[in-house]
């Protein structure tokens, strides 16, 4: 049979070379020091316990490997709370390495690095330390591939977008959730590659994926949550109103979001209000 490999990215506070996001030209230093401040780290950790390691614990196709990439200088407390939390999840494997690097060249070399070479194709998806997939998403990423698989033979990249999610936001007053149908957010996407292939899943603007390669839109089931905060980098907080919903009721949203996702939104929204107190 052939082997379809699922490969994820999560990039945990990565200090790469300036210039990779809308940074206003800071130096190194300066990004490190911004990105390693114990407060903001503290909502990261609190994000990434509460949101996308749960939905990672359960995944229904437990066949999937995770690189999760920090940067060597991750400060000694923090990088062994970062492993000891992920030490019950054998597919997770902590990535540290030196800062500075171009970004799109340290997620190419960290994927590439952890590609099967005897695999028919590799399913690569992306996910933010702040946000979750659904229970199913390993198996339905290994299952839509046989519906592509004769696009795959044809030209081997290929792109399925499942845009159908929630929306979390956080605010001083408590969380929201909101139903959302979105194209091309990073947690809906898995490209299917060859195990050589010189890119990956971040050489191609997410946005921009239907421009380079065959892409298959799948807007149901509800496949993410994306998490909207203040140290969010999309600003999805202030774009709440602007973003396509689908029906559902906040009764629907919750039992979904723990049911689908394993999201303990009482002990989530505990973790918050004790993070603002602590301010």
């Amino acid at each position: 049979m052939e082997r379809l490999q699922v490969l994820g990215l999560c990039r945990f506070s990565y200090p790469s070379a300036p210039g990779a996001f809308d940074d206003g030209g800071e130096t190194l230093e300066a990004l490190r020091a911004r990105l390693y401040a114990p407060r903001r780290l503290a909502l990261r950790f609190l994000w990434f316990e509460h949101v996308a390691l749960p939905c990672l614990r359960r995944q229904t196709d437990p066949d999937f490997r995770l690189i999760l990439l920090a940067g060597e200088g991750l400060p000694a407390e923090w990088r062994a709370r970062l492993e000891a939390l992920v030490a019950d999840v054998p597919q997770i494997v902590p990535l540290f390495l030196p800062e500075g690097g171009v970004h799109r060249e340290v997620c190419r070399d960290a994927m590439r690095a952890h590609r099967e070479p005897g695999a028919h194709a590799v399913a690569e998806f992306r996910l933010d330390d702040d946000d979750a997939v659904a229970d199913i998403f390993v198996a339905r990423a290994r299952m839509v591939f046989r519906h592509v698989r004769q696009l795959y033979a044809m030209r081997p990249r290929v792109a399925v977008d499942f845009s159908r999610g929630i929306l979390l936001r956080a605010t001083p007053a408590g969380i929201d959730l909101a139903p959302v149908i979105a194209q091309h957010w990073t947690p809906g996407l898995v490209t299917y590659r060859t195990p050589d292939d010189e890119a990956s899943l971040l050489d191609a603007n997410h946005t921009r994926l239907w421009k380079t390669m065959p892409e298959l839109l799948m807007p149901f089931p509800p496949m993410y949550v994306r998490g909207a905060h203040e140290d969010n980098a999309s600003d999805l907080a202030r774009r709440w109103d602007r973003v396509d919903r689908w029906q559902a009721g906040e009764e629907e949203l919750r039992g979904l979001a723990a049911g689908t996702f394993g999201l303990d939104l009482p002990g989530f929204e505990a973790a918050l209000a004790a993070w603002r107190s602590a301010g």
